[in-house]
């Protein structure tokens, strides 16, 4: 199913990993590598699946990638389960890996200050295996198709905005209770006011685990089993909103490999085709500051004993 391009050197205990999947995300990845090496990554195990954009050939420069290929259907994968879980069965036990897509960027709270490891011993100290994150889609002021990010470029320099309101929060009894779980620009844009038949995207994932034999990821990252979720949150940037979103949404919408016959893709090509200047900004945008800015606003979650938020939450 898989197929190794490159080698795969010992991991040694108290690496941090990245597993994920990709194609054609050359835009991003650079960005996408610099973040996730200084949190702490020391090994990333990438499986593409048909770039033709030069991903395949930057990743495969790398020293600390190990790319893997599949010409398989991303849909009968289930959209990169099989995949994922393969990886993370042979090569990710026993070490925490974030398990994340090119356009997703962790962040906890204190990150600007504090480690990744002692993040990560706070919350092993609380027995928990796993720190969920909503999604928080990031946006530029301007349109959307105007954005105009440069490869390698600071992306909350281009994309600096987000939603201060607007989510359906998590039911007390799920691990994302008090965290959104719907809404945000996707929603706004994509599904108010259009009759979908279908919810608009789900924002929780839970992205950061220390994987172990018992773990499974159901769907994607939205669902796994076999963890113990921290009652400290993270939370994914997400920048699916560059120039590129439109001509992604409509190539998405003819391969129709995502979820459901890619109907998620069809909903955003069915505005994006009708409205070349859309832009997400509007009253209720707010600037990123910082992630006590986050963890203040309620989208991000910090219990009290917590010991690395400047500015308290």
């Amino acid at each position: 199913m898989l197929t190794c391009l490159s080698d795969l050197p010992a991991i040694g205990g108290g690496e941090v990993l990245v597993v994920g999947c990709l194609r054609n995300e050359m835009l991003r990845l650079p960005a996408f590598l610099e973040h996730y090496r200084r949190l702490g990554v020391s090994r990333f195990l990438l499986v593409d699946n048909g770039s033709d954009d030069g991903s395949r050939e930057l990743l495969l420069a790398q020293p600390d990638v190990t790319m893997f290929h599949t010409d398989q259907s991303y849909a009968e994968s289930g959209c990169g389960i099989a995949w994922q879980n393969a990886l993370l069965r042979d090569h990710a036990v026993g070490h925490w890996t974030f398990i994340v897509d090119v356009d997703e960027f962790f962040i906890f709270p204190g990150f600007e200050g504090a480690s990744l490891r002692p993040f990560l011993d706070y919350v092993e100290s609380h027995a928990a295996t796993a720190v969920v994150a909503p999604m928080i889609d990031m946006y530029s002021g301007g349109a959307i198709a105007r954005t105009g990010y440069v490869s390698g470029q600071d992306l909350l320099e281009a994309c600096p905005l987000f939603d201060g309101d607007g989510y359906e929060m998590g039911p007390e009894a799920s691990e994302a209770h008090d965290l959104p779980v719907r809404g945000g620009p996707r929603h706004r844009l994509f599904w108010e006011r259009h009759d979908r038949g279908f919810p608009s995207p789900v924002l929780k994932k839970t992205p950061l685990v220390r994987w172990s034999e018992a773990c499974e990821l159901v769907a994607s990252t939205h669902t796994l089993k076999g963890c113990t979720w921290a009652e400290v949150s993270g939370v994914l940037l997400h920048f699916k909103f560059l120039q590129d979103f439109a001509e992604n949404a409509r190539e998405e919408t003819e391969r129709a490999e995502h979820f459901a016959d890619a109907r998620q893709y069809r909903a955003y090509d069915d505005v994006l085709a009708r409205e070349a200047g859309l832009t997400a900004f509007h009253e209720g945008s707010v600037r990123f500051q910082d992630s006590a800015q986050l963890a203040q606003m309620g989208l991000m979650r910090v219990p009290e004993d917590y010991p690395f938020l400047r500015g308290g939450a």
